[in-house]
């Protein structure tokens, strides 16, 4: 567009700008939906399926995840936490992710989706 074109809403360079229809508004159904991507290479899982993911906090352009791995001796672990670091930073608009470990409550299969234990024929889970 020409340089000093005017619409009824202002410049319209400003407007392009501002509803940028390739970048959505970032949201938390977004962040979960892009953690359901990443799975666990030892169950084939998504780490939403499997409970891995405690809590997601969206603040601004700021990610934080709190989530567990199946054991603390989990020898994926780090290419978990790694990989959920680096689909979530990949979302336009976030400008940090920081993914904190915690082991408490600890995981159990209880913490499977549904879908998870679909996945992998569980029917019943004793808790």
């Amino acid at each position: 567009s020409p340089a000093g074109r005017r619409s009824p809403d202002g410049p319209v360079e400003d407007r392009l700008v501002s509803h940028n229809f390739m970048n959505p508004p970032l949201t938390l159904e977004t962040l979960w939906q892009t953690l359901g991507t990443i799975l666990d290479p030892e169950f084939g899982l998504s780490i939403v399926d499997l409970g891995l993911v405690y809590d997601v906090v969206l603040d601004g352009d700021r990610v934080s995840v709190a989530m567990t791995l199946t054991s603390p001796a989990c020898p994926a672990g780090g290419m978990i936490v790694d990989g959920t670091r680096a689909a979530l930073a990949a979302l336009p608009g976030v400008s940090h992710v920081d993914v904190a470990l915690v082991w408490e409550p600890p995981w159990t299969p209880a913490r499977l989706t549904q879908g998870g234990r679909d996945q992998l024929g569980w029917q019943e889970i004793d808790m």
